[in-house]
């Protein structure tokens, strides 16, 4: 139940199933810039649980094309909770070849999203930024 606790994370938690390592090296959190159907977006990107639980507490308000990009270390089942944002925002979850597998609108203060098959990474953007720049299921974030 410890390693699942530690693995609450991002706006509340990313619960890792079968991956969580509380005891994972942080690494350098990085702004990055990548593409989705032909719009740029300015990323955050978070590859570790201690990045995650840096981004929970003080979270960056989410404007523009700027949003943070989770990657996990394995595929797997990922939830994502707003439980202290003060934003509604729109979530992707991806797999492992960066495609959109599917995505979620999640209101401030206490909603959850949670993917129906095992992702690699996910992506938090300002709410109705998908729907804006007509992202779907299949696009592909790319360098």
């Amino acid at each position: 139940m410890t390693s699942i606790i530690r693995c609450i994370v991002a706006v509340v938690f990313v619960l890792f199933l079968g991956g969580c390592t509380p005891d994972t090296p942080p690494t350098t959190t990085f702004t990055t810039h990548m593409h989705l159907d032909g719009s740029e977006l300015q990323l955050i990107k978070a590859t570790s649980q201690e990045q995650f639980f840096d981004l929970a507490s003080e979270l960056p308000t989410l404007n523009d094309n700027k949003g943070i990009w989770y990657v996990l270390d394995k595929d797997g089942i990922t939830c994502i909770g707003m439980q202290y944002t003060t934003q509604n925002v729109e979530v992707a979850f991806l797999n492992a070849d960066n495609q959109i597998t599917e995505f979620s609108h999640l209101k401030a203060h206490g909603s959850s999203g949670c993917p129906h098959q095992e992702i690699r990474s996910i992506l938090e953007l300002p709410d109705k930024w998908l729907d804006q720049h007509h992202v779907s299921i299949g696009s592909r974030l790319t360098n």
